[in-house]
């Protein structure tokens, strides 16, 4: 939202910084386009297979239970699952339905299985009447299993148009694609009709693995809370993890884990460039003892970090893990150029001089070239495959090419103002 904002505001107004934003999701670091990367965004769109997922220990079942229905209602959890989630509720009704749907299911799934033989066309034909059905149908709810649908159906058509264009050049495509998907199919019919065989089911029945896995050797309990909405953005993890921090402080999981990171590295930044900034000011209150001049000297390096706050939003590149030390480098590597020129500008005076003698002297150029061979080293930077080490460069080379601008044009501004102060007081 920020940068769709800012890319309606001139890069060279500061106005545009408040619009930079912190994107504080690792997977923002990788690249897009990448198969594995597609994979998780599409799990992580569907709140009910988000690998954003918080966990927290209660004391034991009891517990647990308590914990859960304060979790539950809060109206950014979607889902809560404890151990006794895997029992299941009603079982008498259920088990009854279960009778009847045997009585069904049982002579079909035991009947002898010989399927006969079918050719590529065959193959190909049925492959079209699944996915003319699959795109003709239209769930009422949930907005999840449409997706998927349309999703599926776009699949196949793909697989039609491109690995199976007709039916003899398509034969061992769709004779993979057929062993691909049903060569499960029969442990599948075999736990269909294990689950005709079903009993009564307490927590005492279920494996031990499963247990193991929701239950400690102390007797404490996991419970898993999912969010109610689509993680897709930064703020979205936030609020989620803060709302289920905010019942149990103790509760861990990768939106908690990327938040509180996210907060301690913001906070590591503000210490650094604060840091800096006082080094900084106390070398030049040492050198120059002059406020005025050490005013003027800091000037630019403050509208140059505005000025690549504003870059950074108009661009649409956005802070993380890996660039956010720019702005103490921007202070460190901006600083060496105003401190020449006003260091420059400070002897000029003493022999009859001025700012446009300063200008017309070879410090300029000198560290015009300087900052130039310092972009160059980490301009190529923004050509790494790694997202987060190109973000780094791009935006290191909009802080440098910030602080010339600050410093070989507003820096002189400022310079020649303080001349005009100075002929005003001789005069």
């Amino acid at each position: 939202r920020g940068a769709a904002a800012g890319r309606q505001v001139p890069l060279g107004q500061a106005g545009a910084a408040p619009f930079a934003r912190f994107d504080v999701n690792p997977l923002s670091l990788q690249d897009p386009d990448l198969e594995p990367v597609e994979t998780f965004r599409d799990l992580a769109s569907d709140p009910t297979t988000t690998p954003y997922r918080v966990d927290v220990l209660a004391d034991g079942p009891e517990a647990a239970s308590t914990l859960a229905e304060r979790l539950g209602a809060l109206p950014e959890v979607g889902r809560v699952i404890t151990l006794a989630r895997f029992v299941p509720a009603d079982q008498d009704a259920k088990l009854a339905l279960i009778d009847e749907l045997a009585w069904t299911l049982t002579p079909v799934l035991t009947a002898p299985n010989s399927p006969p033989a079918i050719d590529a066309a065959a193959r190909r034909a049925v492959l079209e009447t699944f996915a003319a059905a699959v795109a003709a149908t239209a769930p009422a709810e949930p907005a999840s299993v449409d997706r998927a649908l349309a999703h599926l159906a776009a699949a196949v058509e793909q697989f039609l148009a491109e690995r199976a264009p007709d039916a003899e050049a398509g034969a061992a495509a769709l004779a993979d694609l057929e062993d691909a998907v049903l060569a499960d199919l029969p442990g599948w019919l075999d736990d269909l009709r294990t689950a005709m065989e079903a009993g009564p089911v307490s927590l005492g029945d279920l494996p031990a693995a499963l247990r193991e896995r929701w239950t400690t050797a102390d007797g404490r309990t996991r419970i898993e809370v999912l969010p109610a909405e689509p993680i897709e953005g930064p703020e979205d993890m936030r609020r989620f993890a803060d709302a289920v921090l905010a019942v149990e402080p103790t509760a861990t999981g990768t939106p908690v884990v990327v938040t509180e990171a996210s907060r301690a590295v913001v906070g590591a930044f503000v210490q650094a460039t604060a840091v800096t900034a006082a080094g900084i000011l106390l070398l030049l209150l040492a050198v120059y003892r002059d406020i005025r001049d050490v005013a003027v000297t800091l000037a630019p390096l403050t509208l140059a970090a505005l000025l690549t706050f504003a870059a950074s939003a108009v661009a649409g590149l956005a802070f993380n893990f890996a660039n956010i030390i720019v702005l103490p480098l921007l202070l460190a590597l901006g600083v060496s150029g105003c401190i020449q020129i006003v260091s420059r500008w400070r002897a000029a005076l003493r022999t009859g001089g001025d700012t446009a003698t300063v200008m017309a002297s070879s410090t300029p150029r000198a560290v015009l070239l300087s900052a130039l061979t310092t972009a160059a080293s980490f301009g190529s930077l923004a050509v790494s495959e790694h997202r987060g080490t190109a973000s780094m460069g791009e935006l290191l080379t909009i802080a440098i090419a910030a602080t010339l601008f600050a410093s070989l044009l507003a820096l002189p501004a400022l310079l020649a103002l303080r001349d005009r102060s100075r002929a005003r007081r001789r005069s």
